[in-house]
């Protein structure tokens, strides 16, 4: 320990030496450092230590003297410059960094203010003489320039030339360009005048700034994207009856904007160009054509759309998460309705779609409050998920073009109690409001309203498994005088009795599985409120998604009699924390036991041949795998870096 202090010391007192002979060091070349010299070619400086003032006189080019000295300016305290007569460009890099400098005279003479000329220096104010023509990148940057006037004789300005002035208040702009990310983090920035010949706003242009009101000229044509993002001050924002498009992101992330009215003209709504904002309500004229993905999506404060009659497409997620969205006024040309176009809408409650209308795609409307759905006549295709969890929704009525209704597109709508069918369909009918494929007489959805005990119809051939995925409410199954399937203690089963078809959702406490059955089917568990489920070694076959989110189980066995455990049979069981797959199990497979989140323990069999690697994906990272010494289950912990215990 003495010998470690020790070494402590003498480490710290090197450092102590080494800063101070820095500090000498610097001391003496500050001491050093001349006074006057060469600035450029033709270009001369003086420093009067006194008042602190650095002046320039020459001609030509002006340039950092540390071309000829090493950095003579960032060790003088210089606080003022004044630029003598016929300087005709200051170089790039010039003052940069020079912490003292608070004034500056550019005279007459000077056509070019090269990149980064004043960059990070205490610039306070400066005025810019109308022979400068050029201003190059970030040469104002970081700076506590007050205000600025940039009249219309500079013909090139490169971008972020004012980034991050954070004291920059009022700003007069004649020019005919606003480039990228100008006024980008001047976040004291409120008042900017631009004259009537302004052409562009550039990406990031206004970014995190603190305007209030921007008037956008006619004169503006086009606008880079972010251009107002995070402007959370701006409460009114008029643009140019010139623009064709609205880019990516200009409003987004903006708080206080609350109307903002789109100019006829515009073509293109580019994706998440209202993202995150507070906009209440927006009428899209009809010469919008295109609307990108996400173009709205988490714009929180959006209470009312109208989309225009030239929009065929509503992309993948323009309008999600629009928790404030109450009407939806479609245009009379809408074909598509995209991949969670309106998923999360809340308060989404009424809707009508347009006559033109033919897809609904994937998870269109999930979430929404939906309490009445009309599927016209020219709509073709309901896709997965399409009214998921619209917790509202009552009644469906499927009109007679509707030819492919996916049997999980009304899953998790608990008020479901009707649904009806156009007579004329010639896919689908409905018998006792559930919704039957007319082909096979397969049930393809029970409404989820339905309670008690469920009948099944007699017209039943077949039924699909996710037919009863909403069903929390019935307890019991009844096969009726229906001649395919059976009752096995309010259980539904083939007509052989060998095969499970489904458990009530409803039922509650402990289940076990009728003798006899050979096969539990593809989601017969889904949903179950079973707090404990007994698998009799009577079973040989487990089908996909058999227990699907089972969330009151704490504990499963499955016995040797068990081929395998299938794809996604436990999926996400919440609180599934102890599994025993007993001798004779051969294969594990994709996902079985993906998503349970509380599984600490799983015992591994020693005939077990194959264990998917996403088999237990996502589960409790304690989770220990407890298996034979130099079994499959030892090597498979081995090789995905699970715990092991030896049994």
């Amino acid at each position: 320990m003495k010998r470690v202090i020790k070494q402590i010391s003498w480490l710290f007192i090197l450092a102590v030496l080494t800063l101070s002979m820095s500090m000498a060091v610097q001391a003496k070349s500050k001491k050093n450092v001349p006074t006057s010299g060469k600035c450029g070619k033709y270009a001369t400086w003086t420093y009067d230590k006194s008042t602190k003032i650095l002046k320039i006189q020459g001609h030509g080019k002006l340039v950092s003297p540390s071309k000829y000295w090493p950095d003579p300016w960032n060790l003088l305290e210089i606080k003022k410059v004044e630029i003598g007569d016929g300087i005709t460009k200051i170089g790039k890099y010039c003052f940069y960094d020079m912490e003292y400098l608070k004034s500056v005279t550019i005279p007459n003479s000077v056509k070019t203010i090269g990149a980064y000329a004043f960059d990070e220096t205490a610039l306070r104010s400066v005025t810019i003489p109308k022979s400068v023509k050029t201003i190059g990148a970030c040469a104002f940057s970081q700076t506590k320039l007050r205000s600025v006037t940039i009249s219309s004789h500079v013909k090139n300005i490169g971008p972020a030339v004012f980034e991050e002035c954070r004291k920059l208040k009022k700003v007069v702009w004649k020019a005919k360009k606003i480039p990228f990310q100008t006024f980008h983090w001047c976040t004291s920035l409120s008042q900017i005048k631009v004259g009537s010949n302004l052409q562009s706003i550039g990406e990031c242009a206004f970014e995190d700034t603190a305007l209030k009101k921007f008037t956008m000229p006619d004169s503006v044509r086009d606008i880079g994207k972010s251009a107002f993002q995070d402007c959370n001050s701006l409460e009114s924002l008029k643009l140019s009856s010139k623009l064709k498009e609205l880019p990516k992101r200009f409003i987004a992330e903006t708080e206080s904007l609350r109307e903002l009215s789109v100019p006829t003209g515009v073509i293109v709504i580019d994706k998440e160009a209202f993202s995150d904002s507070y906009v209440e309500k927006i009428l899209l004229p009809d010469t919008v054509e295109n609307i990108k993905r996400k173009a709205f999506k988490d714009a929180s404060g959006l209470q009312e759309i109208k989309i225009s009659n030239n929009v065929t497409y509503i992309r993948d997620e323009t309008f999600k998460n629009c928790e404030q969205l109450k009407t939806v006024r479609f245009g009379t040309k809408v074909a598509v309705i995209g991949e969670a176009a309106f998923s999360k809408c809340k308060k989404l409650a009424n809707i009508s779609f347009p006559a033109s209308l033919k897809d609904i795609e994937y998870g269109a409307f999930t979430n929404c409050a939906l309490d009445n759905v009309v599927l016209g006549s020219n709509i073709r295709n309901v896709d997965y998920w399409a009214f998921k969890n619209c917790k509202y929704l009552k009644s469906v009525l499927i009109g007679n073009h509707v030819t492919t209704f996916q049997s999980n597109a009304v899953s998790g709508c608990p008020s479901l109690i009707t649904i009806q069918v156009a007579a004329d369909n010639p896919v689908y009918e409905a018998v006792d409001n559930c919704l039957l494929g007319k082909a096979e007489k397969e049930l393809l959805v029970v409404p989820g309203g339905k309670t008690g005990t469920f009948v099944i119809p007699n017209q039943v051939r077949k039924i699909n498994g996710e037919a009863f995925a909403s069903c929390s409410k019935i307890n019991a199954y009844n096969a009726g005088s229906n001649p395919n399937y059976k009752t096995l203690n309010g259980m539904l089963a083939d007509q052989t009795g060998t095969i499970l078809v489904a458990c009530p959702q409803g039922r509650t406490g402990t289940i076990a599985v009728p003798s006899g059955i050979t096969t539990i089917g593809a989601s017969s568990f889904q949903n179950s409120k079973a707090s404990y489920i007994y698998i009799p070694n009577t079973v040989t076959t487990l089908e996909a998604c058999a227990f699907e989110n089972c969330n009151n189980i704490t504990q499963i066995t499955i016995p040797g009699s068990v081929y395998q455990v299938a794809i996604a049979c436990f999926w996400e069981c919440d609180n599934l924390n102890k599994v025993t797959i007993e001798n004779g199990v051969s294969r594990v497979c994709r996902s079985a036991f993906h998503g349970c989140k509380k599984l600490k323990k799983v015992v591994l069999p020693s005939t077990l041949f194959f264990i998917h690697t996403s088999a237990f994906a996502e589960c409790d990272y304690r989770l220990t795998l407890y298996c034979k010494k130099n079994s499959l289950g030892m090597s498979y912990a081995t090789n995905n870096e699970f715990r092991y215990k030896m049994i």
